[in-house]
């Protein structure tokens, strides 16, 4: 229902567990980040920059 608003904010965390997301996954505390498969960091990538993408082409 808030998709539409500007301030709609989804955490990684909401996220995975809303689609039980299985090629992403999230780590709190100390050497935590976000990990992503290799294949959805590089669409992530080239949806940033289309230079990327071609890049990899």
């Amino acid at each position: 229902m808030n998709s539409g608003l500007n301030s709609f904010k989804v955490s990684v965390k909401e996220l995975i567990e809303r689609t039980n997301a299985i090629g992403i996954r999230a780590k709190a505390g100390r050497y935590g980040g976000t990990y992503a498969h290799k294949d959805i960091a590089f669409e992530f990538g080239a949806w940033l920059s289309p230079e990327f993408k071609l890049y990899l082409i």
